[in-house]
């Protein structure tokens, strides 16, 4: 296995009273799917927001590629190579797709608003760079026909796909999808899987917040169970599968037939 890209030594969350998240450790190698699965209220997105900068932790440390990366704004973040998106679709739903892609280039655009209202050369350049990554983005994802459609229009599945692309287009390491397959059917959650994995051929890692445990069992090399807010079990989907703690917090019984 390759040497992690993102590492989480003793991650805690307490919000008042609450411990959302208790001495979390775990290490994300490059180049993988790893899941983090658990019941609702398990402390999964709260994970996600002390990873990407939106909540400062209580305690613990957040390193990617080898830096520590604790305590940094959320832009500062991204443009250090960590995308996310989120369990309830952010779009800018009056822009169009290809709008809306172009948005994530902003914390790789270099420019002032002289330069802007000027509209010198280096800024055109910018701005047909900038276009044409997301119309690749846009055909990279199957969205290249919705490029002038109101991002509002498209259907739930399609705007998961354009919150993908946009993500991309901060040209990540590593991108986290908080339950990409939510409200997904059967043929869409299949396309999420093959996008999945074209992402990794990208050079892209994923770190996977995901109920569905198919997908998950699928596409995961690597699985993080978590209960209350504490790491349970670490392992493969065969391990995970296997664990019996696991089943009783989460999986079930018929967790074989998953």
């Amino acid at each position: 296995m390759s040497e992690p890209i993102l590492e989480i030594t003793g991650l805690s969350k307490r919000f008042g009273g609450l411990l959302a998240l208790a001495e979390v450790n775990f290490s994300v190698p490059a180049g993988v799917v790893k899941s983090l699965i658990g019941p609702n209220g398990a402390g999964k997105t709260t994970l996600f927001n002390l990873i990407t900068g939106i909540f400062p932790p209580t305690t613990g440390e957040v390193s990617f590629q080898g830096k520590a990366i604790t305590g940094r704004a959320p832009h500062q973040i991204a443009r250090l190579g960590i995308s996310r998106t989120f369990q309830t679709v952010e779009v800018f739903g009056e822009m169009s797709a290809l709008e809306n892609v172009m948005v994530g280039q902003h914390c790789r655009s270099q420019g002032s608003l002289l330069g802007s209202g000027l509209r010198l050369p280096s800024v055109r350049r910018t701005e047909r760079r900038v276009t044409k990554l997301a119309m690749e983005l846009l055909e990279f994802v199957g969205l290249a026909d919705r490029a002038g459609q109101p991002a509002s229009s498209l259907p739930l599945g399609e705007q998961k796909t354009l919150e993908i692309a946009r993500a991309l287009a901060t040209e990540p390491g590593l991108i986290c999808l908080d339950e990409p397959a939510g409200g997904l059917n059967e043929q869409e959650t299949r396309q999420l899987s093959q996008l999945i994995r074209a992402i990794l051929d990208r050079g892209v890692t994923v770190l996977l917040v995901e109920h569905d445990m198919s997908l998950v069992m699928s596409i995961s090399d690597e699985i993080v169970v978590l209960q209350y807010g504490q790491k349970i079990a670490e392992g493969t989907p065969s391990q995970i599968k296997q664990d019996p703690q696991v089943i009783a917090a989460y999986l079930g019984e018929d967790a074989d037939d998953a």
